[in-house]
Parts: C-alpha cells; sequence; structure tokens
C-alpha cells in the first residue's frame, strides 16, 4: 500500500476558488495577472459554481488568460458568427444531400421538437452574449465567419453516418437531469446540432460515444450553444488521441506504471486477477468519472482534472 511519505507529500485540498479571489486576478484592463496560480487554485479545489460559466472561458481556451476585456469581446463576437455559418453550412448541405426516405430521419428526427432559431439556424440559449458587433465591424465579421465556414474540411458520408450514432445517443443523454429532462426537450435538440456540428468539421475524428457526455457538461454549465461548441471543440482537439484506440492503450499503460510507483503490492493484485490491462478505467479517464458520481460532483472532477 501507498508508504507515508507518499500520503504526506499528496496535494492538500482547498477551498473552491470564489467569486473574490477570481475577481483580484485581473487588471485595470481586464487581463489575468497570474494564470499559473489560478490553475493551482482550481486543481486544488475547484471553482464556485456561481462563477463556474466565466472561469471555464479561460480553462477550456475560449478566452486566452492575458486577453483584455475588449480583446474578449471581439473573440465571442467572432466565434458566435462562426459558429452559426458552420451550422448554416452542414444543415444546407445535408437537406441538399439527403434522399426523399432518409431526409426526415436525418434532418428532423422524432425525438426533437423546434427550437427558436436565430442567425442562420443557431438557437439562442440562455448564457452571456457578447455585445453584438454593429456597422461595418458587424458585416466584416459575418463575411469573415462564412469564409471561415466554407474553408473547413466537410465529408458528408461520414457527417450522415455520425447523425445515426448520435440519434442513438441524445435521447438518453443525461435524462434525469433536469436540464435534459422530459419529452421532446429542446436542449436536445442543440446538444445535437452542436454533435452534428463538431462530427461535421472534424471528419478525421467524427463522432463518437462519450462527447455527448462531454459535451452535457458543457452546455449545463454555460446554457449558451456557441460557448458549449467552441469548449467542446477545444477540448476534444487536445485530448483527440484519448478517442482512439492507440490513444486510451497509452494512457492505460501510464496508469499501470503509475500504480506501480505508487502502490507495488496493488499492482501485484491486478496482474493475479488477470485485471492489469485497465479496460475497466477507461470509462473514467474518457469521461473524467462523469458516470461514477453525482452531476454536480463531476463538474469538479472535470475542472480538476
Amino acid at each position: 500500500m501507498a508508504s507515508q511519505d507518499q500520503t504526506d507529500s499528496a496535494p492538500t485540498r482547498e477551498l473552491p476558488l470564489s467569486p473574490e479571489k477570481w475577481r483580484s486576478y485581473f487588471d485595470k484592463d481586464g487581463r489575468i495577472l497570474n494564470e499559473s496560480d489560478v490553475r493551482r487554485c482550481i486543481f486544488r479545489g475547484g471553482v464556485d459554481p456561481s462563477i463556474r460559466r466565466d472561469v471555464w472561458r479561460y480553462l477550456f481556451a475560449i478566452y486566452p488568460f492575458n486577453s483584455t476585456e475588449r480583446e474578449r469581446e471581439v473573440v465571442a463576437a467572432e466565434l458566435k458568427l462562426r459558429y452559426n455559418a458552420l451550422k448554416k453550412r452542414w444543415k444546407s448541405m445535408l437537406e441538399l444531400s439527403c434522399a426523399d426516405d432518409e431526409r426526415e430521419k436525418l434532418c428532423s428526427p422524432s425525438y426533437l421538437q423546434p427550437t427558436t432559431t436565430v442567425d442562420g439556424g443557431s438557437a439562442h440559449r440562455g448564457g452571456d452574449v457578447a455585445p453584438a458587433p454593429t456597422g461595418d465591424q458587424d458585416i466584416f465579421l459575418r463575411i469573415q465567419a462564412d469564409v471561415y465556414a466554407g474553408r473547413q474540411e466537410m465529408d458528408v458520408r461520414v457527417m450522415k453516418k455520425a447523425i445515426r450514432v448520435i440519434d442513438k445517443d441524445v435521447p438518453r443523454n443525461d435524462r434525469d437531469h433536469p436540464y435534459f429532462k422530459g419529452a421532446g426537450n429542446p436542449n436536445l435538440n442543440v446538444l445535437r446540432d452542436i454533435l452534428i456540428t463538431f462530427a461535421a468539421f472534424h471528419p478525421e475524428l467524427g463522432y463518437s460515444q462519450g462527447m455527448n457526455d462531454i459535451l452535457s457538461r458543457f452546455l449545463v454549465t454555460f446554457d449558451d450553444e456557441q460557448a458549449a461548441y467552441w469548449c467542446l471543440t477545444k477540448y476534444l482537439e487536445r485530448i483527440h488521441v484519448e478517442f482512439m484506440e492507440q490513444g486510451m492503450v497509452e494512457k492505460l499503460e501510464t496508469v499501470k506504471q503509475l500504480l506501480g510507483e505508487m502502490d507495488a503490492e496493488f499492482l501485484d493484485f491486478f496482474k493475479r486477477a488477470e485485471l492489469d490491462d485497465f479496460m475497466f478505467c477507461h470509462r473514467w479517464l474518457l469521461l473524467s468519472f462523469k458516470r461514477e458520481f453525482p452531476f454536480e460532483e463531476s463538474l469538479t472532477l472535470f475542472e480538476i482534472l
């Protein structure tokens, strides 16, 4: 078992990052002065739920830690328009490519109800919204967003394949959570649109089961479609190898090596039980223990890990 020295050297748990401490990290222009200290604080105690929506925008790379308030307004407006353009593109491509016998199943499955749409098909959720650009700036950002969406690689066949799997996962996604509970819950439509948008423009990765679990954390936290999409995208672009066989095998091997260093006796137990491939850890690692803990506690684990 673990030695006393190993136990004594474990990081001390602290209180969650509080609103007061979070505000203290910003300078007069809105830059965060000490990124490493913010990350250390979160690692040791997590984030107070009242500021999680704001903190996660930095933690999951929507905003650079050294950005000013004005710079973040521009980033938020740009990302919102880019997401809307991406979503508009795949929806139009799907509609054009569907045969009559598959259009209803792929474009409007029976478990969904229509949502209110703005900006070319983007459902607005009740999260934080950046100030809308005006005049020439608005026109310029919209043109940029359309150009950006048009340049993204897209494979309609891969997208259709992903939609068929997504439509199996979305109807059963966290249905006991208030945010997704109830027949025809419109939040399921938003969840589906985000997953399809990611799969459509990341054909090399597509969609894999478990991505819906990761996204539901972002969507519940932000209640904002665009923010949830970009956090999911940036997170999956960083850990995408873990959705591939070789990446997960390597991670499980790392777990085995760590356990050997920390508790060789426990590792020997798994070897004797012929469980030392550690495949039972796969879901824990991929989803950061989301299904092993209550939803709110899993949010804390996610931001810490």
